[in-house]
């Protein structure tokens, strides 16, 4: 949903109609913090992703040697 915002925000803002409006600061400053939120939301669904990776095996595991020859 948020991204679909956010493509409506770019498609106003490359419309010369609305230049009075997206010229303005506020319409700037929100457009920017959407893409803001919306980087910050990925990035935490990919921390998310990672901490539920399961952990790396121990090294309590026998290691295995060639016999010489």
């Amino acid at each position: 949903e948020l991204e679909t915002v956010i493509r409506n925000y770019q498609q106003v803002q490359l419309d010369s109609k609305y230049q009075m409006v997206t010229s303005r600061p506020e319409f700037q400053k929100t457009f920017q913090l959407l893409q803001d939120y919306l980087k910050e939301l990925k990035q935490q669904e990919i921390q998310e992703l990672q901490q539920k990776l399961p952990a790396p095996p121990t090294a309590a595991q026998p290691i295995l040697v060639a016999p010489k020859p």
